[in-house]
């Protein structure tokens, strides 16, 4: 969310310097709080466990009846909802340009379930297309995004083909990088050079993989840090899918039920960008020779999934694909997947340098 401010004077200035010196209350624009509160999708519960008050007090302040403190209203401004304490002395809610909006393809039913933290990290997302129209002064030096943008409308295999030729990148070179973390420093910085911004955040959630958001000149990705270097790296060209589709996009995890929200169109996108994303980085040419002289067990989906840099779950969702693997063995392993990973980020959670 982009919000546009006006130029506070010398008399709110005043009035917040006289407010730091006193611990009484002073009136504010309470339709305020409760835009703040609703833009992270925050209950009046949520609140008020944050601000460690009962619901009545946070109510209170929303209807107007009390008004918080200068020290409350600064957590409530930094801490919580991440705006300049000064807008919460404006006549009215300020225009903002909610990331819901970019959102367009992901429907109301999923984007009200993401969690204020992950919206937090929208609002950043937005923030930063902000700065690289400040910093490069409204245009995007590299011009290789005016030409990955033609590639959209496409057939996903073309597609998929074409970039590789685009990124100039062969399979045979993709192979002979033996390590997950230098394929996903070197994918990111081949994408960057096409025009398209990635950041790295660790989400604390981890059903949200990344995102995207789509903009004509500065498009960004953002990565989920405490995930696999594989899994980000697939990520990255699940979110370029709806980049090339002009939408803004979300990936979840492989067995998310979040997908169960999603109306039957919405879906087919999410299918079609996990397509591209697989079929880019394992082409189905070249699956095709391997597998023929191979099981589908566990032992096998690693060794591919080494051998491309790319996850266990793209290795075995090709598996499924071609009718070599029953849903429900699909579905166990992935499982046990998730629950190891999930395992060894609370294990690592104290000192691994990529999840800190």
């Amino acid at each position: 969310m982009h919000i546009k401010y006006s130029k506070g004077g010398s008399r709110l200035s005043t009035r917040l310097i006289e407010m730091a010196t006193t611990d009484m209350s002073f009136s504010i624009n309470a339709d305020i709080l409760t835009w703040a509160r609703k833009e992270l999708n925050l209950s009046i519960d949520d609140v008020a466990r944050k601000m460690k008050k009962t619901p009545n007090v946070i109510e209170g302040w929303e209807a107007g009846s009390s008004s918080p403190t200068y020290a409350q209203l600064e957590k409530l401004a930094y801490e919580i909802y991440k705006i300049p304490m000064a807008v919460f002395f404006f006549s009215e809610p300020p225009e903002s340009t909610k990331v819901k909006a970019s959102f367009r393809t992901t429907p109301d039913a999923v984007y009200n379930r993401i969690p204020s933290a992950v919206l937090k990290i929208f609002r950043e997302a937005e923030i930063m297309i902000d700065n690289l129209y400040e910093l490069k002064e409204g245009l995007n030096s590299i011009d290789q995004w005016n030409s990955l943008k033609e590639f959209a409308g496409t057939d996903i295999y073309v597609v998929a083909d074409n970039l590789r030729k685009y990124l100039d990148v062969s399979v045979a070179e993709q192979k002979s990088w033996g390590s997950s973390e230098f394929a996903l420093r070197f994918w990111r910085e081949k994408v960057t050079e096409s025009g398209i911004f990635i950041f790295r955040n660790p989400f604390k959630e981890i059903e949200y993989s990344g995102f995207c958001l789509y903009d004509e000149h500065f498009p960004i990705i953002y990565l989920n840090s405490s995930n696999s270097k594989n899994r980000q790296i697939f990520t990255i060209f699940h979110e370029l899918w709806h980049l090339l589709s002009h939408t803004s996009g979300i990936d979840f995890l492989h067995d998310s039920k979040t997908i169960d929200f999603f109306d039957k169109a919405s879906r087919d996108i999410e299918i079609q960008c996990n397509r591209f994303a697989a079929e880019f980085l394992l082409p189905d040419a070249e699956f095709e020779k391997i597998v023929s002289n191979h099981e589908a067990d566990e032992k096998t989906v690693a060794t591919i999934a080494a051998e491309f840099s790319v996850s266990r779950e793209l290795v075995l969702r090709k598996f499924f694909d071609y009718k070599m693997v029953a849903q429900s063995d699909y579905d166990c392993l992935t499982a046990k997947w998730n629950e190891e990973m999930i395992a060894n980020r609370k294990s690592n959670s104290g000192g691994s340098y990529y999840i800190n």
